[in-house]
């Protein structure tokens, strides 16, 4: 049990629209072929790194403070 909360604590501490775009990336991904995948992973890349999660995750793992402000703050249903 220890082991499962530890993983939702680490995944709740992620950036919520990281965490969306990875699932969906992963049912997506369940039909598609190898380089298909590999496409996709360097578009969603591509425009992830310009956005404001990947800095202010990067910030918060220099600063050590842990605390990172995510845009949206929680996941949009």
């Amino acid at each position: 049990m220890r082991v499962a909360q530890a993983t939702a604590a680490a995944i709740r501490a992620k950036s919520p629209l990281s965490l969306k775009l990875a699932l969906a990336q992963v049912r997506r991904g369940l039909h598609w072929s190898f380089e298909d995948c590999m496409r996709a992973e360097f578009r969603i890349v591509s425009r992830i790194v310009h956005g404001h999660d990947f800095y202010e995750g990067v910030r918060g793992d220099r600063d050590k403070d842990n605390a990172p402000r995510w845009q949206p703050r929680r996941s949009v249903q």
